[in-house]
């Protein structure tokens, strides 16, 4: 919740880490594999602020296309608005059921006082979790 003062300091701390290895023998090139897979493209990005209120509120909206040959379970968004090199602000967006070839439009609601910046928005996906795919529903009497 907004509160109106910043931070003075913050801290990251990264807990619970674990690394696994991908087996190539899988997956083939793993740069092509992930450039196949993460094929998401972002565009209208919209910025807005509200602050005729006594808390300021901020609306993004853009339109998200999975371009992809797969569906997903979910796909997690980043969100960064900076000011030249200054980080502004930090959010995180899911989309759910997003399959491939299908766009949405999104709006998220963004509290505190953000106007003045660049958004950058990124999707992030763990492309090596087979249980994020969801499966193609051919219908009846198609090979599956």
């Amino acid at each position: 919740m907004y509160q109106g003062q910043n931070p003075a300091s913050s801290r990251l701390d990264i807990k619970n880490l674990q690394w696994l290895r991908v087996d190539k023998t899988k997956f083939g090139n793993i740069a092509e594999y992930i450039k196949s897979h993460n094929d998401i493209a972002i565009t209208d990005i919209s910025f807005r602020s509200d602050n005729s209120g006594n808390i300021p509120f901020n609306y993004v909206s853009f339109q998200a296309r999975n371009n992809s040959a797969y569906n997903y379970w979910g796909v997690d968004l980043h969100l960064t608005l900076t000011s030249g090199a200054r980080l502004l602000g930090v959010n995180k967006y899911q989309m759910t059921k997003f399959m491939s070839e299908q766009s949405q439009n999104v709006e998220i609601f963004w509290s505190g006082s953000l106007s003045g910046g660049q958004i950058s928005i990124k999707p992030s996906i763990n492309v090596f979790d087979q249980q994020n795919y969801i499966s193609f529903d051919l219908g009846p009497g198609q090979l599956k």
